[in-house]
Parts: C-alpha cells; sequence; structure tokens
C-alpha cells in the first residue's frame, strides 16, 4: 500500500483471502487500488511483466522442502523483466542463532490480556525451525504449528542462483546497515 501511494504499480499476492480482504479494505481507506491475487506461490504464472518482487517477513521457507522453495524463485525469475530485481526479507541462520531461545513469552497488549506464547526448535537435520504458538486472549487459547526453512546466506544465494539468478547484495533489513552475523534480519536483492 505504501509502494502504491508513492506511485509504484503493484500486484500483492497471498493465498489467504481473509488477508487479502484486510489489505483490500485498508487500501480503499488510503485512497490507492493495488491489484490483490489470491494464489499460491508455487503457482504464478507471470512472463517479465515486472521490475521488481519483494518476499517480506520471511514468508520464503514454509514449503515442505527446497524443491517448492526453489519453484517459487524460477516464478519470481519467470515474472521479472531482464535487469528485474528479487527483494527477500527473511529470517537466517546467522541472524537467528546468535539470539536463539526456545522459548518467548510476548505481551500482545499493555493489560497483558493477550499473550502470545512460543516454544521453538531448530532440527538440525531437516534445517527447520519448527515453532508451537498459543494466543491467549481473556483467558481463551489458540494453538499453531509453524515449520520454517533456515537459510543461511550462502544456501540461500546458491538457489537463487540455480533459479536463474546472478548478483547478489545483502544487508540488514532492520537497521539497513551492512549483513553480518547478529543482525536483525536479512534482507537480499537477488538481480537477474
Amino acid at each position: 500500500i505504501e509502494l502504491e501511494e508513492e506511485g509504484v504499480h503493484v500486484t500483492g499476492i497471498d493465498f489467504n483471502a481473509e488477508t487479502l480482504a484486510v489489505a483490500e479494505a485498508s487500501a480503499r481507506r488510503r485512497g490507492v487500488a493495488p491489484r490483490f491475487l489470491k494464489s499460491d506461490m508455487r503457482c504464478l504464472r507471470f512472463r517479465e511483466q515486472f521490475d521488481a518482487a519483494y518476499s517480506f517477513w520471511t514468508s520464503f521457507g514454509y514449503f515442505e522442502d527446497e524443491a517448492h522453495d526453489l519453484l517459487v524463485a524460477k516464478r519470481v525469475a519467470e515474472a521479472l523483466r531482464p535487469g528485474g530485481r528479487f527483494l527477500i526479507d527473511i529470517v537466517a541462520a546467522e541472524t537467528l542463532l546468535p539470539v536463539f531461545r526456545s522459548e518467548h513469552i510476548t505481551d500482545l497488549d499493555e493489560q497483558g490480556r493477550s499473550q502470545l506464547r512460543q516454544n521453538v526448535r531448530i532440527d538440525f537435520e531437516t534445517g527447520r525451525i519448527e515453532g508451537d504458538w498459543m494466543f491467549v486472549e481473556d483467558g481463551r487459547t489458540r494453538s499453531a504449528h509453524s515449520s520454517l526453512r533456515l537459510y543461511s546466506y550462502h544456501e540461500l544465494c546458491g538457489l537463487l542462483r540455480e533459479a536463474g539468478f546472478s548478483r547478489f547484495d545483502g544487508f540488514d533489513s532492520i537497521t539497513g546497515g551492512p549483513f553480518a552475523i547478529g543482525a536483525g534480519r536479512l534482507g537480499l536483492v537477488a538481480s537477474l
């Protein structure tokens, strides 16, 4: 929505219709009209239609194996015009391992009535972060599980290279500074 406000023509893609409905309502309130599509990232069918693509807040790596992540990267490469760039904002091994804790409790409101409780572990054999999440709100509890591939900078560049990207520039996407061990997050720009 912010990019559309700056005059960039945006296509937003998500598999979740509810998420898209919230985004569309927010865009209408702000007076912009990005295009929103309900789709699985693996099923993108664009050919050289975009100058850039952006995968944010670790939405890359949720599929069950790297073959699916590679398919997503190939589909993004196909969607980009020659010289196009793909920005991935992700938690990488170099960002997570120095600060890893298996248990987290986050208060979601100032009164402490809503909490997010996380119990996570790293499966070193599969290279995945397995997480159990419990949302507690006014005494009601909802649970969820997540599984995410934990890529290192090197591994992510290798996958993107296989998908057709040729140049890579990394930075700390929290501070905007150089990427290093202990950075907040990895922002990786892959160029065709």
